[in-house]
């Protein structure tokens, strides 16, 4: 009975052996699956991409140094060589400021014709100043806003702001007029504190010195109330002149007190000395 019971004791630990053996090897063979499958999950990852990347093309690849050319300073003056230094000079001073004409063409103007021209000037725009002092600003001014078409309080501010008397207002506005260039009395006056006389001035804006002189003496008249406004300027012909291009219509000569003085001026406008050349064309 002893041996039995011995021999059944034997037998069940063998079996729980067994079975412990079985439940080992499923234990171990679940983890081999387990440890396969990690391994293989890299392998997926690491697998290269079908399509490889397309290379650069050396032909389409600039270089950044030299992709660009530099482009020229179009602000840069391009030097043009004359070969008539005479003709560039001349090119120059047309295109330039009118002001260094002027100065250029009055210094040309002969000594004694200057200084016949300006005693006559003078003497007109000298006349203007006695006759304002007794007749005030404001009839003058009124008069000449009438004959240079602007308004009185314009040529009573000019005057002031000038620190000129009436008859330079009177002469620069005739000058001023009847040039094709566009000045202002300022700018004329500016060249009077350079110290060139009204003829040069005259000169040097292509104006006929002989038909100033008649014109001055004609707008003094206005100025002293002895001729009647009306709203034209009496005409001065030259190279510089714009009568003809619809400016001032009637001539210096309609403008006389009387016949003695009409004689007195045609008499001085046709004196060698005071009558310049005509200017081509004229």
């Amino acid at each position: 009975m002893r041996i039995r019971n011995e021999k059944s004791w034997a037998g069940g630990i063998l079996a729980g052996l067994g079975i412990l053996t079985l439940a080992a090897g499923i234990a171990l063979a679940e983890e081999t699956k387990t440890d396969g499958a990690a391994t293989q999950t890299p392998a997926t990852q690491t697998t290269p991409s079908a399509t490889p990347a397309t290379p650069a093309d050396p032909a389409q690849t600039t270089p950044a140094t030299s992709a660009t050319p530099a482009t020229p300073d179009k602000s840069t003056p391009v030097p043009i060589p004359s070969g008539d230094p005479a003709a560039a000079q001349a090119a120059a001073t047309s295109a330039g400021d009118p002001m260094a004409q002027i100065r250029d063409e009055g210094k040309k103007l002969d000594a004694k014709a200057d200084q016949k021209a300006t005693a006559a000037i003078d003497a007109a725009v000298n006349d203007v100043e006695k006759s304002a002092a007794t007749d005030g600003d404001q009839k003058v001014a009124d008069r000449l806003a009438s004959e240079f078409g602007v308004t009185p309080e314009t040529l009573l501010s000019e005057k002031n702001d000038l620190k000129v008397g009436w008859g330079q207002v009177m002469l620069a506005r005739t000058l001023t007029a009847n040039s094709s260039t566009e000045l202002t009395t300022k700018q004329l006056f500016d060249l009077r504190n350079e110290g060139m006389s009204w003829p040069q001035i005259a000169s040097g804006m292509g104006l006929k010195l002989g038909e100033v002189l008649n014109a001055t003496k004609a707008e003094a008249k206005v100025a002293k109330g002895l001729s009647k406004a009306d709203g034209k300027v009496a005409v001065v012909h030259g190279p510089g002149s714009k009568a003809g291009a619809g400016g001032a219509t009637k001539t210096a000569s309609a403008k006389p007190a009387d016949s003695k003085e009409a004689g007195k001026s045609e008499a001085q406008s046709t004196t060698p000395s005071d009558a310049p050349e005509h200017a081509p064309g004229k």
